[in-house]
C-alpha cells in the first residue's frame, strides 16, 4: 500500500491490479499505513488530524474508525492480532481492538511524540521511537516504570 497525497492505493501482487483505496476528505492527510497480517485484507491507516482507520480492502469500505481531540498527527502504527498499536501526542501509545469503539489500553513512556512503534513477528515485544530519539523496546505485558 502506497500514501500519494489525501490517497491511499494498493497492489494486489498476485494480479498485478492496483486499487484505489480512498481519499481522505477531512481526516488530513496520511501519515502511517500498515497490513494486518492476521487479517491480510484489512489495512491499518493513521492521519495527520490524528484520525485512526481500519480498512477493509475487499470492499473498500472503512471498519473501524478512531479518533481523540487530544491527539496531533499519529506516529507509526503496528498491528498484533486485532490490536492495533499506535503512536501519539505527546508520547503515549494507543491500543486499539477492531472489535471494539474505544482504546482498549494506553502507554505512556515517552517524553516527545511518539514516531514509530512495532511489535516483533512473535507478538512479544513491542519497540518505540520518539522525536528525541529515545527508543523503548518492552515484553508485552510490560507496563513500564511507574505503569
Amino acid at each position: 500500500a502506497v500514501a500519494c497525497k489525501k490517497d491511499i492505493y494498493f497492489q494486489n501482487l498476485d494480479t498485478r491490479i492496483i486499487t484505489h483505496l480512498c481519499k481522505l476528505k477531512s481526516h488530513g492527510r496520511p501519515m502511517s499505513i500498515e497490513w494486518c497480517f492476521e487479517e491480510p485484507t484489512r489495512l491499518g491507516l493513521g492521519t495527520t488530524s490524528g484520525s485512526i482507520q481500519v480498512w477493509d480492502t475487499v470492499n473498500t469500505k472503512t471498519v473501524r474508525e478512531w479518533k481523540d481531540v487530544d491527539w496531533d498527527a499519529v506516529g507509526g502504527i503496528s498491528w498484533n492480532g486485532k490490536i492495533l498499536s499506535v503512536g501519539v501526542e505527546p508520547g503515549g501509545i494507543g491500543f486499539y481492538d477492531i472489535r471494539e469503539e474505544k482504546a482498549v489500553g494506553r502507554l505512556t513512556l515517552h517524553k516527545s511524540k511518539v514516531l514509530g512503534c512495532k511489535w516483533s513477528h512473535d507478538g512479544n515485544y513491542l519497540s518505540s521511537s520518539d522525536a528525541r530519539g529515545v527508543v523503548y523496546v518492552g515484553r508485552a505485558g510490560w507496563r513500564g516504570p511507574d505503569q
